[in-house]
């Protein structure tokens, strides 16, 4: 305290009390598909938050917590709106890692919650995913094979990142080929629980067992609030916009929903001698930008009643996602990946999918997410979304706009300006077709190039990582490994992802960083780069759709 003011030494501090300086003259900033700054119209949401406002427990009843109960669910339509799925659809989270485990483990149990304990694990009930997930699907999928003694099968990946419909539908099937969905045949569920509706039908006029009777419409379970459905009748009940379904409950924390008594039993749950609980496939790469083909999974999945996630976290707020036309049944969103805060995330979890409590508590989000909802974050993920939803066309073409803009640099200062007789390869990893691949993510490897001293070398300049920021500094990429990229290569990569804040200026600093960096290890006489000449022009030719033309240079 001053003693001649009166005033604390903190009020307006030129260094944050830890030491922490405001990056003034900062490294240009590439690593946007590790983190995002907190956007201005975010920040403004999230204030009011911290000033008095909204500051009430969203569970009580007066107009404190009424107020708090209005900041959520005005959030909750945001979120629902980037990607046009119900309100009652998300779920708030603490983030991609916690949705992530949530739907895979809750999915897991509530399949196997009408078993015997002691029948609730072995090779019998199989997992699927893909070479290429974040470490927060990986390893929840490898500690349940090596706890509960699953078959866990991993999909593999082409040279390009992307992982082939036909091999995953096939190993949910159990190597049944991709059009043979006939493996999943329906039994009785001890449980007597609703399950995927649209999966079973009566067939000629007989009710087959563990199917509704002909004179039921099986429709999708319908998920309200707890209050709503307790000793509802069994003739349905209504929500807007959507069919009819049987009274829904909640039962030892999973969605449950029942049709006449009687079940709909292909999917979870069904007991089947070999069935597959889950498959888990990425919507896009983090480190390559592969964009999976998950409508076209889904498809024969649903079919099947196969319950189906996918982690969006690098893709929400980057591309357009329309839920309807995505065919999964849970979908994972994290706040900071669309300039979000940290801490807050999302799980979009359809109706009709059955899924166990992940934490027990109290009865937070309509009784399946325990814990007291932080207002503030989530007000500022609900903003971040309302903002991608509004800017998606203008910021897809400029991303991509500064991501071509980097790689032809590189090309022109890679190939030119050295002396000597070694010669430097370059290869870009992931899709070359533009519709394929993020439109802020640029991945390089380098041979003849020491990879961590590189970065050493780029990290006062330019801010970027040799792969995914969650296991950086580790082993070599385990993406790039089921891609097939040599050693040689794969031992010097960088990953470059560009944000909507990201310059032409930056970019050309950036590519001027890198290549005197690499000059410094390396006296190379460089010919022309080992990229195609059309792989620019090919990133151009964007398939989003959007409706509106790239902006011109500098705008």
């Amino acid at each position: 305290m001053d003693a001649s003011t009166g005033s604390s030494s903190l009020e307006h501090p030129q260094r944050h009390p830890l030491g922490w300086e405001k990056l003034e003259g900062a490294p240009i900033y590439l690593d946007y598909n590790a983190t995002t700054p907190i956007s201005p119209e975010v920040s403004a949401a999230m204030l009011p938050f911290l000033q008095g406002f909204g500051w009430g427990n969203p569970s009580s009843t007066h107009v404190f917590g009424e107020q708090a109960k209005r900041a959520v669910e005005y959030a909750r339509r945001q979120v629902a709106d980037l990607i046009g799925c119900a309100e009652d659809e998300v779920f708030f989270t603490s983030g991609g890692t916690e949705s992530n485990n949530w739907a895979i483990k809750g999915a897991v149990e509530a399949a196997l919650a009408h078993l015997p304990p002691g029948r609730r694990s072995g090779p019998a009930f199989r997992l699927v995913t893909s070479a290429v997930e974040h470490p927060a699907v990986t390893e929840v999928m490898e500690h349940l094979r090596d706890s509960r003694g699953f078959d866990l099968r991993v999909a593999p990946v082409d040279s390009q990142g992307l992982v082939d419909a036909d091999a995953v539908i096939a190993a949910a099937f159990g190597g049944a080929e991709s059009g043979d969905l006939g493996r999943l045949e329906s039994v009785t569920s001890a449980d007597d629980s609703f399950q995927h509706s649209e999966a079973s039908k009566v067939t000629n006029g007989i009710k087959e067992e563990g199917q509704a009777p002909e004179s039921v419409e099986v429709a999708k379970a319908i998920m309200t609030d707890r209050s709503a459905v307790e000793e509802t009748s069994t003739t349905g009940v209504e929500t807007e916009g959507a069919e009819k379904a049987g009274p829904v409950k909640v039962l030892n924390g999973v969605f449950d929903a029942k049709v006449d008594g009687k079940v709909d039993g292909v999917g979870q749950g069904n007991g089947q001698a070999s069935q597959t609980l889950i498959v888990s496939i990425m919507h896009s790469n983090n480190e390559v930008g592969a964009i999976q083909p998950i409508a076209e999974i889904g498809r024969a999945l649903r079919k099947a009643g196969v319950v189906f996630h996918t982690d969006a976290s690098q893709s929400i707020g980057k591309v357009p996602i329309k839920w309807d036309e995505l065919e999964v049944d849970l979908l994972t969103i994290a706040g900071h990946k669309l300039y979000a805060p940290k801490g807050v995330g999302a799980l979009i979890v359809r109706r009709g999918t059955r899924l166990a409590k992940l934490m027990h508590g109290a009865g937070h989000e309509r009784g399946f997410r325990a814990g007291t909802e932080n207002i503030m974050l989530i007000a500022g993920l609900g903003k971040a979304c309302e903002v991608s939803r509004r800017d998606m066309a203008r910021n897809v073409a400029h991303v991509t706009d500064v991501r071509d803009r980097l790689l032809s640099r590189l090309q022109q200062n890679l190939a030119s300006g050295f002396q000597g007789s070694k010669r430097l390869a370059l290869k870009v990893n992931g899709p070359i077709d533009a519709a394929k691949r993020l439109p802020s993510t640029l991945n390089i490897s380098m041979s003849g190039v020491d990879g961590p001293r590189l970065l050493a070398d780029l990290a006062p300049l330019v801010a970027c990582s040799a792969g995914s920021a969650c296991h950086s500094g580790g082993h070599g990429s385990p993406v790039l490994k089921a891609m097939g990229v040599p050693p040689e290569f794969a031992a010097c990569t960088l990953r470059l992802s560009v944000g909507r804040e990201t310059t032409e200026e930056e970019v050309d600093a950036a590519a001027s960083c890198i290549s005197e960096a690499i000059k410094k290890q390396h006296e190379f006489e460089l010919p022309t780069i080992a990229v195609p000449d059309s792989f620019v022009s090919l990133f151009r030719q964007l398939s989003y759709s959007m409706g509106s033309p790239s902006p011109k240079k500098g705008g």
